[in-house]
């Protein structure tokens, strides 16, 4: 495998095109190791960090959902055949056409952590069910902390949730954080 693995980066280095190798196998072992520390506890792969068709479906068949950016990854998930009730549209500040898209497909559930979200959301989608987006804390161990950029802090919570549910009407089902990159073992 190694020497297959060079002889595509001499011959892609002339070219200078980039390329990467996906173990597949690791993949199952991770998700494996993953699902066994966390068995009541379904996964939301970021389809943003790779769009690899044979890894998204990898992953769906080993159990994981998938968090979509963009009207562009539910899109390039639905064409793997995976259907829109294992999908999270969780773009912090979600375009109108994106929402539009979304709720056409049947992509009924959302993060939120702001009262503008919740009432985009209202006008263009309003049979999505939402996840509170919460400021999860860094610990040093992130090596890209997002819990710093998204996400509401914990006396924001309360005034957010009585916003969505009592002032818009909607449904908040759960919450949802970004840790952000970590260092893996």
């Amino acid at each position: 495998m190694t020497k297959f693995i060079r002889s595509i980066a001499e011959e892609q280095h002339e070219a200078g095109q980039p390329f990467y190798v996906l173990d597949l196998a690791t993949i199952k072992m991770l998700m494996d190791k993953r699902n066994h520390s966390f068995p009541n506890v379904k996964p939301h792969y970021a389809v943003k960090c790779n769009t690899e068709p044979a890894l998204i479906t990898k992953l769906a068949n080993l159990g994981a959902n998938f968090d979509c950016a963009s009207l562009q990854e539910i899109d390039t998930v639905f064409s793997l055949g995976i259907r829109p009730n294992r999908i999270i549209f969780a773009n912090p500040c979600k375009a109108i056409s994106h929402i539009k898209h979304a709720a056409a497909v049947g992509v009924n559930l959302a993060t939120f952590d702001s009262e503008l979200e919740v009432d985009k959301i209202k006008k263009w989608h309003p049979q999505c069910h939402f996840l509170l987006r919460i400021k999860a804390p860094n610990d040093g161990g992130a090596l890209c902390p997002l819990g710093k950029k998204f996400g509401v802090l914990p006396e924001e919570i309360e005034p957010l949730l009585h916003y969505a549910c009592n002032a818009a009407g909607l449904k908040v089902v759960g919450v949802s954080f970004h840790m952000g990159s970590i260092v893996g073992e």
